[in-house]
């Protein structure tokens, strides 16, 4: 069981990796179009080195340091820069934030429509409800979208395609970084499973056939390989859950994340002991 687990782990995991390399492959044509990346780059170039491309046009990306909510206007002083960036300061108006009792919301207006969002405020910290405010407004006013790059440290840095294209880069970034999505990583695993369970049903059952007959095989694979699928199912469900109870766990207490190195820390000192 802990090998199948294993090998149907390591083949979800190879088609996520696949996947990856095709939305660069569909992404890449666009930024060189858009000239955040050089013509002369082809599609060897390693993924983890077209956010470095990108960083080389820097006044053409938004950037900030993630923990910067401490006042009402914060919220409004970050959207603001969003839409200048995008070159809508005529198009979105009345740019308003407030922060009080560990909620904050933000509002703006256009073509005469207030747009407004809420949220629960614990930290300095932005929250990912702005990015999806943000990326409401934008793509679904302005068919435009702002990617996120991958940053090793507080700050944020995004940029900005249009919205089709915005998104591939999004998910382009996040597959990079390995944050699938956990309903797409939950589907391929339970699909992969189901087709195991029924390519080893009809396997061992030929091969059970010439050693005790047909159905006294076919009975005893159908039962064995129908718990298997109820198992592995039920418990790829279960780590979905947990992942993201622990995800938004993280974002409500973003201090956890130092005390979960500081238990990896632990636990690697106690193996070497």
């Amino acid at each position: 069981m802990i090998f199948i687990s294993h090998f149907i782990g390591t083949v979800v995991e190879g088609m996520m990796d696949s996947k990856t390399e095709k939305l660069l492959e569909t992404i890449l044509p666009v930024l060189k179009e858009s000239n955040w990346v050089s013509e002369d780059v082809d599609e060897d170039i390693e993924p983890n080195e077209v956010a470095e491309h990108i960083r080389a046009h820097a006044d053409r990306i938004v950037m900030f340091d993630c923990e910067c909510i401490e006042n009402d206007d914060d919220y409004a002083g970050l959207l603001a820069m969003f839409v200048e960036n995008a070159k809508l300061s005529d198009k979105v108006s009345d740019i308003r934030s407030s922060y009080i009792d560990n909620q904050a919301t933000i509002s703006c207006t256009v073509d005469g429509k207030v747009l407004t969002g809420a949220w629960s405020q614990k930290s300095d910290w932005v929250e990912a409800e702005f990015f999806t405010f943000t990326n409401a407004l934008f793509s679904e006013h302005f068919n435009l979208h702002f990617s996120v790059l991958p940053s090793e440290d507080q700050c944020a840095e995004c940029i900005l395609l249009d919205a089709e294209n915005g998104k591939v880069l999004t998910e382009f970034f996040e597959r990079v970084s390995g944050n699938y999505d956990p309903d797409e990583v939950s589907g391929n695993t339970i699909l992969l499973t189901i087709f195991t369970a029924v390519s080893g049903l009809i396997i061992f059952t030929i091969i059970g056939w010439f050693l005790v007959g047909f159905w006294p095989s076919f009975g005893g694979n159908l039962l064995f390989w129908l718990i298997f699928t109820v198992y592995f199912s039920f418990k790829t469900v279960n780590n979905q859950e947990e992942q993201e109870l622990l995800e938004e766990n993280l974002q409500q207490n973003p201090e956890l994340i130092g005390q979960m190195v500081v238990d990896m820390v632990d636990e690697l000192k106690k193996h070497k002991k």
